[in-house]
C-alpha cells in the first residue's frame, strides 16, 4: 500500500513489498560480517544508510512520471 502511494513504478508492487518485508526480517542481521567486540553503532549506521539509499532509489520518479508531475503543477 505504501509503495503504491509513493508512486513506485514497478510492474509488481505486491511482489516488491513482499521482498522488502522479507529483507527487513531479523534473521538477515545474523549474516552481517562483524568483527568481535565491534562498535555496533557504526554497523547499524551503515545498515540504515543502505536502506535509506534503497528506498530513495525505489521512490525516485522516473522521467515519465517527473514530466507528468511537471505538467500537473
Amino acid at each position: 500500500m505504501l509503495l503504491g502511494q509513493a508512486g513506485v513504478d514497478a510492474p509488481d508492487v505486491d511482489s516488491l513489498a513482499l521482498h522488502l518485508t522479507g529483507a527487513l526480517e531479523g534473521p538477515i542481521l545474523l549474516y552481517l560480517p562483524m568483527p568481535p567486540r565491534a562498535d555496533n553503532t557504526r554497523h547499524i549506521a551503515r545498515l540504515a544508510d543502505s536502506w535509506q539509499i534503497l528506498i530513495e532509489r525505489l521512490c525516485q520518479p522516473t522521467p515519465d512520471r517527473q514530466a507528468e508531475a511537471d505538467r500537473e503543477g
